[in-house]
C-alpha cells in the first residue's frame, strides 16, 4: 500500500478518500469534516484491485487506489487482504502519535510554541496553552522516571531515561513503557 500523503485512498481497510493539500504538490490528507467515520465502506475485492493495478503499470492508478505494487503474499489464497494483517502499532502509534503528543505537551510542536514565530500569537495566547506542561512538571516526570529505574528488572523492560532531556532518542519500546 502507498503511505498516507501519497495516495488518494490511504487506508488499507476502508475506502476513505483523501484530498490534495492546496499548499503542496502531490500531498494528500484525510479531511476531518464532512466524512462519516462511524460507518466506513470497506475495501472490496482488494486482491483483484491489486492485480489490475499491477497489470496496468500506471502511476495514476497506483495513486488512485493507494497501491504501490503486488506482493508475493497474493499467491497464498488463504490470506485475505487486508484482514489478515493487523494494524502496525509500533509505527502508527508508538513512533508517530506518542512522540507527537509529547511534543505538544512540552511546547515544541506548534508554531505558537516556536520562539521565532511566537510573536504573532502572543496577543491571542499570553500564557502557555492549557495542553502544555511547565518545565517544572516535565523535570518532575523525568526525575520520577529516573527514580523508577531501580524497581524495573532489566529482563522485563529497558530502564527508562529522562523524558525531559532524552525524548528525541526514544525508541518505540520506550514510548510504550
Amino acid at each position: 500500500m502507498k503511505r498516507p500523503g501519497n495516495a488518494i485512498r490511504p487506508c488499507r481497510t476502508c475506502s476513505i478518500k483523501a484530498e490534495r493539500r492546496a499548499d503542496t504538490q502531490g500531498s494528500y490528507y484525510v479531511p476531518h469534516t464532512r466524512y462519516n467515520y462511524e460507518n466506513q465502506p470497506l475495501r472490496q475485492n482488494l486482491r483483484l484491485v491489486i492485480n489490475l493495478v499491477n497489470q496496468a503499470a500506471d502511476n495514476d492508478y497506483r495513486t488512485k487506489y493507494g497501491i504501490t505494487r503486488s506482493s508475493i503474499l497474493l499467491e497464498l489464497r488463504s490470506i485475505h487482504f487486508p484482514r489478515s494483517f493487523p494494524a502496525d502499532i509500533m509505527h502508527c502509534v508508538l513512533s508517530n502519535i506518542t512522540p507527537f503528543l509529547y511534543r505538544l505537551w512540552n511546547s515544541t510542536k506548534l508554531k505558537i510554541d516556536d520562539p521565532k514565530t511566537r510573536g504573532e500569537y502572543v496577543d491571542r495566547f499570553p500564557e502557555l496553552p492549557s495542553y502544555c506542561l511547565s518545565d517544572t512538571e516535565l523535570r518532575t516526570i523525568g526525575s520520577a522516571l529516573t527514580k523508577s529505574r531501580s524497581q524495573i528488572p532489566v529482563s522485563i523492560a529497558h530502564t527508562p531515561r529522562r523524558i525531559d532531556r532524552d525524548y528525541t532518542g526514544f525508541k518505540a519500546k520506550e514510548w510504550e513503557a
